[in-house]
């Protein structure tokens, strides 16, 4: 005897609900980011280049932030040199 298993499709509404639970949490994470920028600029750093290199090493691009920021740099450069 061959039980046969069935699966439920999840409803929209379901996934909707989970997706609103994640974006509280995003936004609850935000709000400390922003805290925490605050209190780089009190402390005499600029606090949205703390943020991009923080947000460079959470997503594994580290290596991308130094290229554009040469690339960046070059351009800078070749500005001064007209």
């Amino acid at each position: 005897m061959t039980e046969e298993v069935t699966f439920q499709k999840i409803s929209q509404e379901d996934i909707i609900s989970e997706m609103e639970k994640q974006f509280a949490q995003i936004n609850a994470y935000m709000l400390v980011v922003k805290q925490l920028k605050s209190d780089a600029k009190e402390a005499g750093y600029d606090g949205a280049i703390l943020a991009k290199v923080a947000k460079a090493r959470a997503d594994y691009k580290v290596a991308e932030l130094k290229e554009k920021t040469e690339t960046l740099l070059n351009l800078l450069e070749e500005e001064n040199d007209e």
